[in-house]
């Protein structure tokens, strides 16, 4: 079976440059190269982690094929006759003197590597002699061996060819991840992940070169993932992980975890303008007109080719009104800019800088019961001041060297300066009839960052051993508030106490080591085992003058809690026959909680641990064009966190248990035509009744994400994507649960409506429900190497659909866009409260080349 086949190995030219050395001999003229082929990753190497570099001599005819090829440095596994087969297949432009062909002879070097490895892969032919010298260079990968059968590696092409309305939405080619956008495009998204509604990423773990975007403590909710800095063009690849089983990955690896890998280089600089427009929407402003709301992008990336100085700057402006009744007036600017010095054949540095800020106006989270009765337009609002600003600065310096063939040491630092002000009003007037319930809540934080890490690959007694050294130190310095607010003005009280009604400053370190063997004592079996362990402190100084954190603690707190959490890890996959890989998996992991909850129950609960298991298995049929994995997994939490609408956040609950299934499929259909198909399924429960029921809210028990894609060789692209997720609850009670939790034989509960008083037991015992959606999105494209033209639609059925939901409790007296023939509300009533999806959304998209 073909290498490329069976590791899925990528090959693309990446650029061609040729230069002249000064001792060159008058009149001649270097062979230039215009048909390459690409070395094949051998499987036995890939699958032991191995490396090399082979150097052939060749020699180039009068006629510019290779007469004649030989290894001069070998590198064993394999990887000699790989580099020979392609060696011979090189074409050239043969070498002239005085205009005449001649033969000459070349060096052809190939180093093969994996996509963790650096510096990037690099073939490269020079004469052995002192002649002009020809370089060029590919990238040429082979995807590590997967040690589970729900990881996956998400490529370049998968994720571009998408409709993308936001930075995050680059999230979407991860397999069974949905995402829900989230009260205005400023905001974080809603992610959900393996029976996880992770709300803004507090059991996903978001990395970006290595770097954790997680921000604990957050004013907002624990573990925020803001991804609106992003520009999507300059992600490689997406490294996908579920499950708590890999040692590099720490807090908020519960789910599963996301690296988000940037590109070294573009083959060429590009600029490229986006407009867009929501052609059809139900309903209209009080004047009557159409509510048709333009977007718009403008981005810019400059590649200049520096040798082995490789740098790119890329600049991002965009903005869009939405389909609201009130314009988000959303604006966002993102600059990027990434340096890569290859400071010898064996080490390279790289500094990466970004730049972001953004403001929004919020239509809010609504509750349902008033869009159902037409009192409340589906893209209208109560409250429409919510939405807020923020910004964020980041460099990132990354060093990568092999001090020989067997290992590579990689050191990476990181800062970040960052700001939140959010404005949210979950609850309307349910608190106060006469101000409302309007919030400000405000994030303030630097962070810091170090990783290292030691790769070494051993050979004892014939069986490959790799080790892996690393330690992660991360701190973050937080200032965080909450506020009571009108129409974004601050009150002089919060309830019975003064303004803010929260205003500290936390500041939380995590200091990790870890250690991971991966061996395989047989062809067939391969075992990879890994302990992790981190240390926590958190410090936490109040700044009321009462010294209370909050109103609910109102007597000052020790400051200074630790606590440390070692985490094991495990993973066996077999090979019973070369198409088929089956695994085992076993790990254990956690997310922390906030700071403040760290401090107020003395340590209590701050790292609570995941125990995650998974057995699956992984096909790959007809020479690799049929990809199939399936895994069987359950996963057990200490503590779950749980939304709190009048709080505005997340707080802990009891343990939980989630189990479920996956499955994955990619299918070349043909050598132009994909398929893809993701089905998530899971059970989500709490372990025990504390009398309110045992699901969990907004837990997905069904996810499906599903795709035809269109590359073809004319120039010609094309995208139809499904993605789905099922009806899910919005409380922990549901329709089986009994009234009566003493009498379970008794009537069930009903279902919430705004009938019920939310402020009694009684009324407050009934069960919500999110529901379900699907929605197709379709790409069209064609392109030549100088320019590019794409038409996206976004919901291509124009569904109406709820997109972010939660199960609230709010009462409504007066709004900004309520009908004429709305009552003022006598009671608090329990109802889910959402943003709409977007209607249909149609982009046009042009890019030049140069």
């Amino acid at each position: 079976m073909r290498s490329r086949s069976r590791a899925a190995a990528c090959c693309a030219a990446a650029s061609l440059s040729y230069s002249a050395l000064a001792q060159s001999p008058p009149g001649f003229i270097a062979p230039q190269v215009v048909e390459r082929a690409e070395a094949e990753f051998p499987e036995e190497a890939r699958l032991s982690g191995q490396t090399g570099t082979v150097v052939v001599r060749i020699v180039v005819g009068t006629d510019g094929r290779v007469t004649s090829a030989r290894v001069v440095q070998g590198a064993g596994h394999g990887f000699d006759e790989s580099a020979l087969e392609a060696a011979r297949k090189l074409r050239f432009e043969p070498a002239t003197r005085d205009g005449k062909p001649v033969a000459a002879q070349l060096d052809y070097e190939v180093h093969f590597e994996l996509p963790e490895a650096s510096p990037p892969l690099r073939e490269a032919v020079r004469p052995a002699a002192a002649a002009p010298e020809p370089v060029f260079e590919s990238d040429v990968e082979a995807e590590r061996p997967l040690t589970a059968a729900s990881a996956r590696t998400v490529r370049e092409r998968d994720f571009l060819l998408r409709p993308r309305m936001t930075p995050e939405d680059i999230l979407r080619a991860v397999p069974g991840l949905v995402l829900a956008q989230h009260q205005g495009g400023g905001k974080a998204d809603q992610i959900f992940l393996r029976g996880f509604d992770a709300d803004h990423g507090t059991d996903v773990s978001v990395n970006l070169d290595g770097v954790p975007v997680n921000m604990p403590s957050h004013a907002h909710g624990q573990g925020y993932t803001d991804l609106h800095f992003l520009i999507p063009e300059v992600i490689e690849r997406i490294d996908v992980t579920k499950g708590p089983y890999f040692v590099e990955h720490g807090d908020f690896d519960t789910a599963g975890a996301v690296d988000l890998v940037t590109r070294d280089r573009f083959p060429s600089s590009q600029v490229s303008a986006t407009t867009g427009l929501f052609p059809t929407l139900t309903g209209s402003r009080d004047d009557g007109t159409s509510r048709r709301f333009l977007g718009y992008r403008v981005l810019g990336i400059a590649s200049p080719l520096a040798g082995d100085f490789q740098p790119y700057f890329a600049a991002e402006i965009s903005g869009t009104g939405g389909p609201f009744l009130h314009s988000e007036k959303l604006q966002r600017y993102n600059l990027f800019a990434k340096a890569t010095w290859r400071l010898s054949p064996q080490t390279t540095l790289s500094l990466l800088a970004t730049a972001y800020a953004s403001s929004w106006i919020g239509s809010g989270q609504i509750p349902a019961h008033l869009v159902d009765a037409g009192q409340l337009d589906r893209y209208g609002s109560i409250d429409p001041t919510e939405g807020g600003d923020t910004q964020r600065q980041q460099g990132i310096l990354a060093f990568v060297t092999h001090p020989d063939a067997r290992s590579t040491f990689r050191a990476t630092f990181s800062a970040i300066r960052y700001g939140l002000t959010l404005f949210n009003d979950f609850t309307f007037q349910a608190v106060d009839p006469v101000h409302g319930d309007e919030i400000e809540q405000d994030d303030q934080r630097t962070t810091f960052f170090a990783g290292l890490r030691y790769d070494r690959l051993d050979h004892l007694g014939g069986v490959a051993l790799r080790t892996s050294l690393g330690t992660q130190f991360r701190y973050d310095d937080v200032a965080a508030s909450l506020w009571k607010v009108e129409r974004r003005a601050r009150l002089p009280g919060c309830g019975q106490v003064p303004n803010p009604c929260v205003d500290t400053l936390d500041r939380q370190s995590d200091a990790a080591a870890f250690v991971q063997e991966d061996f395989r004592p047989a062809r067939w079996l391969r075992v990879v085992l890994g302990l992790r362990d981190d240390l926590f402190e958190f410090d936490v100084r109040s700044q009321l003058p009462s010294g209370a954190i909050d109103p609910q603690h109102p007597d000052p707190l020790p400051p200074t809690v630790q606590r440390n959490v070692v985490s094991p890890k495990a993973s066996v996959v077999l090979t019973p026959v070369e198409p088929l890989d089956l695994y085992l998996n076993f790990g254990s992991g956690f997310h922390s909680n906030d700071a403040r909850s760290a401090i107020e129950t003395g340590g209590a609960g701050a790292v609570p641990r995941a125990l995650g298991y998974e057995a699956g298995a992984r096909a790959r049929l007809f020479e690799g064009r049929l990809d199939l994995a399936v895994a069987a997994w359950r996963l057990d939490l200490d503590s779950e966190l749980v939304w709190s609408g009048d709080a505005g956040g997340t707080e802990p609950a009891g343990a939980t248990r989630r189990q479920g299934l996956d499955f994955e499929a990619r299918w070349e259909i043909l050598p132009w035509l994909h398929g893809d198909l993701d089905v998530s399924l899971a059970k989500s429960r709490f372990k025990a009744d504390s009398g309110k029921g045992t699901a969990i809210p907004l837990a997905p028990s069904r996810i499906v994400t599903a795709g035809l894609t269109v590359q073809h060789p004319s120039g010609w692209e094309a995208s139809l994507r499904l993605r789905h997720i099922g009806d899910r609850p919005a409380s922990q009670l549901t329709a089986d649960d009994p009234f009566d939790p003493s009498n379970p034989a008794g009537p069930r509960v009903p279902p919430c409506t705004p009938a019920l008083d939310a402020s009694t037991a009684q009324g407050s015992r009934c069960y919500l429900v999110a529901s379900g959606y699907t929605v197709l999105d379709a790409v069209i494209a064609y392109g030549t190497p100088r320019w590019r033209l794409a038409l996206s639609a976004e919901n291509l059925a124009n569904a109406v659909y709820r997109e972010a939901q939660f199960g609230d409790v709010s009462r409504v007296i007066h709004g900004a866009d309520l009908g004429p023939g709305f009552m003022p509300e006598q009671h608090p009533a329990q109802d889910v409260h959402f943003t709409p999806g977007n209607p249909l959304a149609v982009q046009m998209a042009g890019t030049l080349f140069f």
